[in-house]
């Protein structure tokens, strides 16, 4: 009589959900020994306790059977409070797939990574402002925008640099609007030339930088007119 060898997922093994949401429901084949899809096998799907809960409380353990093509679906689990990865373990006979459902709930107020978003590879004359602002895209672990954070840019302390209105500074913060942007004023170029990076940044999440280049002063008329009737 054939019996469970292998347990393959085949659908939403890997997943992210916000805290106290669903997960999708995970699918896996059970084969035999000569890897043929087994039908009407009892599958166990046993999440680890303080992360969640599948439909109707109670245990942590739900069975599904698989279907004429050896396939099984789990019910819905749904993430807690608690943040962090996890693994569901699914079990047909003795045979054990310990790591192959890798879950992770993420609280989606929390930022985990900044993008440039736009006003990244400019440049312009020394002491005068670039044309456009600089905007930083702030994200959660589901890659869904964040509102409300603030952002801090910074431009170099010294050498090739700009700053921003509001006073002048070479630090500014500003807070995300719904779409998860962060936009400064228009930045000033200082008088020195040369390449520099910007950083828009938030402890805790990945940074973002903005490369910004101050070329040399912009040739005055009245400099340009004498040259020609020279």
């Amino acid at each position: 009589m054939a019996t469970p060898t292998t347990i393959t997922v085949t659908a939403n093994g890997n997943q992210k959900a916000a805290i106290n949401s669903p997960y999708l429901p995970v699918s896996v084949r059970v084969d035999d020994e000569n890897n043929a899809p087994m039908a009407g096998v009892t599958v166990q799907f046993l999440a680890p306790s303080n992360h969640g809960t599948w439909p109707g409380g109670g245990s942590l353990a739900r069975n599904a059977t698989t279907n004429g093509s050896g396939i099984a679906t789990s019910p819905v689990f749904t993430a807690n409070a608690t943040t962090g990865g996890f693994n569901i373990q699914v079990t047909a006979g003795s045979v054990v797939n310990q790591f192959g459902v890798d879950f992770s709930t993420v609280n989606p107020a929390v930022v985990t990574s900044i993008s440039a978003y736009s006003g990244n590879n400019q440049s312009t004359p020394i002491n005068q402002p670039f044309t456009l602002p600089l905007v930083a895209r702030a994200a959660n672990g589901l890659n869904a925008p964040v509102a409300g954070a603030q952002i801090v840019f910074t431009a170099p302390a010294s050498g090739a640099s700009c700053s921003f209105p509001v006073p002048f500074a070479a630090t500014i913060t500003i807070t995300t609007d719904v779409n998860g942007l962060a936009t400064t004023p228009q930045a000033t170029a200082n008088g020195t030339t040369g390449a520099y990076t910007v950083s828009a940044t938030k402890s805790g999440a990945q940074t973002a930088f903005f490369g910004l280049t101050n070329g040399a002063a912009a040739a005055s008329t009245v400099n340009a007119l004498s040259m020609c009737e020279a």
